[in-house]
């Protein structure tokens, strides 16, 4: 282990590019302008409205059959 620590004693400091900064901010720039097509916005939009439709119907509406008595399953909750 002190052999380790040794040898990052010895690390000596690098000075960095001169325009890395700049590269660096022109990706991140360039990762922000990137937009999805309007095709997947409105494919997202589309199914979180449907989501939240079907959600809202099953506390508005609840259904009255009983899946589990329709195919003769044991209705209960308790495990044991």
């Amino acid at each position: 282990m002190e052999n380790l620590l040794n040898r990052c004693k010895k690390v000596q400091k690098v000075d960095a590019p001169p325009f890395l900064m700049t590269r660096i901010r022109a990706k991140i720039q360039a990762v922000e302008a990137e937009k999805l097509p309007v095709f997947w916005r409105w494919a997202g939009a589309t199914a979180v409205v449907l989501l939240l439709w079907l959600n809202y119907m099953q506390v508005v509406q609840p259904a009255n059959n009983n899946i589990a008595a329709q195919f003769g399953l044991y209705q209960s909750a308790q495990l044991y």
